[in-house]
């Protein structure tokens, strides 16, 4: 019986969702001789609900994976960094295995001048918080040869690591 491989994907709108699903997909057929998955899905509005951020809290909780699949645009909504900090606080009761989390963004042309630092910033500090690997991408893929640096980010491939930013040391809470 081979280990599973659970997942959680919190995500902002249908498209961005369909994006990171592309790359969960990727992942999946990549290690599917080593494991089996289990992916949860989370948009970001039905994350206002208390009952359903908390089986989403512990979704995320229980997960090696959790993708946040974003426009890019300006902060995370309040409900979303509030879902962050408890699963992380969970997660941190619990030791276990290594965990990933994944920042995968969509930078549109019509949110110019917005940045997706902000984002970029809060889940990597919540990385360093929960002692878990971080990496970040954009997408959409402009080219053949940012597709292979996607899948290769994507799949936690040790040979990019200009993509990765390790989250494995002991950091502050962090702030809402």
């Amino acid at each position: 019986m081979k280990p599973l491989l659970n997942g959680v994907m919190a995500y902002e709108s249908a498209s961005v969702a369909k994006l990171a699903k592309e790359k969960w997909d990727y992942m999946v057929h990549t290690l599917e001789s080593r494991y089996d998955f289990e992916l949860r899905l989370w948009k970001f509005d039905v994350l206002r609900i208390p009952e359903w951020r908390d089986a989403a809290t512990n979704d995320a909780a229980k997960a090696q994976l959790v993708l946040v699949a974003t426009h890019g645009a300006g902060e995370l909504p309040r409900q979303v960094k509030v879902w962050i900090k408890r699963w992380v606080a969970l997660k941190n009761r619990v030791q276990e295995s290594s965990r990933l989390l994944t920042f995968l963004f969509e930078p549109s042309s019509d949110r110019s001048g917005t940045s997706a630092f902000p984002q970029f910033a809060y889940l990597q500090q919540a990385a360093r918080w929960g002692s878990m690997d971080f990496i970040a991408s954009a997408t959409p893929i402009q080219s053949h040869q940012s597709a292979i640096r996607l899948h290769m980010s994507t799949g936690a491939l040790p040979s990019c690591e200009s993509n990765f930013s390790s989250g494995r040391q002991h950091a502050t809470e962090p702030t809402l």
